[in-house]
């Protein structure tokens, strides 16, 4: 794998927005994982995922386990961010999201599972303020739809 390296990829960070607004490039998102990298001194891949009523989910799950797949394409030096391969711990990956990203991140928590990146060891799951939604309405959703 890549050289020895005090960094953690915190692949992926998806964005919020309940799958239609905001994006990677958002000042919301962008200041926050500029703030966020400096200080954890961490590597975020920000995923850009496009979003409804244009594109309707799954692609944004398709969009982002592209993402996914094209950071870990790095962990062996194939991808074509030599960077990314000299400064990474691929074995100290994160995914991390925020409402509809939170959704996303755990989805490609699943995903990675199910079809196995060998090359990637997901440490953990950042999930802040998520945003699900079941076939059964539960609690006071069915109050407020």
């Amino acid at each position: 794998m890549g050289s020895a390296s005090t960094e953690v990829a915190f692949d992926d960070y998806f964005h919020g927005g309940w799958f239609c607004i905001e994006t990677a490039f958002s000042p919301t998102y962008h200041n926050f994982l500029n703030t966020l990298v400096a200080a954890a001194n961490i590597i975020a891949v920000s995923v850009d995922y496009r979003r409804a009523p244009e594109h309707t989910v799954p692609i944004a799950y398709d969009d982002s386990w592209t993402a996914v797949k094209w950071f870990s394409s790095h962990s062996n030096g194939s991808g074509n961010e030599d960077w990314l391969y000299s400064h990474v711990d691929f074995k100290q990956v994160f995914f991390a999201g925020d409402n509809a990203g939170a959704n996303i991140a755990q989805n490609m928590g699943f995903r990675i599972g199910n079809e196995k990146l060998d090359c990637l060891n997901v440490s953990g799951i950042v999930l802040i303020h998520p945003y699900f939604w079941g076939n059964q309405l539960i609690g006071n959703e069915t109050e407020d739809v």
